[in-house]
């Protein structure tokens, strides 16, 4: 959203300074990073503790019960992770429309 009000708004030019597409390549680069935080939420086993609220290894008995208090926050982090994959695929789908450009 920085770059849609700060850079976008104010250009029509297509590219970034590197020479790169803009409107393609900073979503490409969030969602990289969205992408792999939801990665290693599920291979590390973290998935499964926000979802069940059991952790099964690494230093606590086995189904050992999480505290509620200690899963908020994780929630809260890996929901936004999906709510702003979501977000930011629509808002480059509008600006692409808008500019009438594809992505």
């Amino acid at each position: 959203m920085f770059a849609r009000e700060y850079i976008l708004k104010h250009t029509t030019h297509p590219t970034a300074t590197g020479g790169s597409p803009i409107i393609t390549w900073l979503p490409n680069q969030l969602s990289a990073v969205l992408s792999l935080m939801e990665d290693v939420a599920k291979g590390s086993g973290l998935w499964a503790i926000l979802e069940e609220g059991i952790w099964s290894g690494g230093g606590l008995d086995a189904s050992t019960r999480v505290a509620e208090s200690d899963l908020g926050s994780l929630r809260t982090m890996m929901n936004n992770v999906a709510d702003q994959k979501e977000k930011l695929q629509k808002e480059v789908a509008k600006y692409c429309q808008e500019r009438k450009s594809g992505y």
